[in-house]
């Protein structure tokens, strides 16, 4: 695994084969000059690694710490009835 980071409106990524979200860890392929970004299912696919994802590198865009950060604080508020006043 390596750290990659996230820049500041970047895009999402995809799966440069099933075209699913991909999220926090871009799974890409250690032989291509171009990085195409896979999932985990088509990383594992014949075609791309096998079942023991040989050849895969595993890019982090956020530190696990970030991320138990944003869960640990998230607070559900109930939204405001709306109002009938024009």
């Amino acid at each position: 695994m390596r750290f990659h980071g996230h820049r500041q409106n970047e895009s999402a990524h995809y799966c440069g084969i099933c075209e699913e979200e991909v999220f926090n860890v871009l799974l890409i392929r250690d032989t291509e000059k171009r990085h195409v970004v896979h999932c985990l299912q088509c990383s594992k696919s014949p075609t791309i690694g096998g079942p023991d994802m040989k050849g895969i590198i595993a890019l982090v865009q956020y530190p696990l710490k970030d991320l138990l950060e944003v869960y640990d604080n998230f607070k559900l508020v109930k939204a405001r009835p709306a109002s009938n006043e024009p």
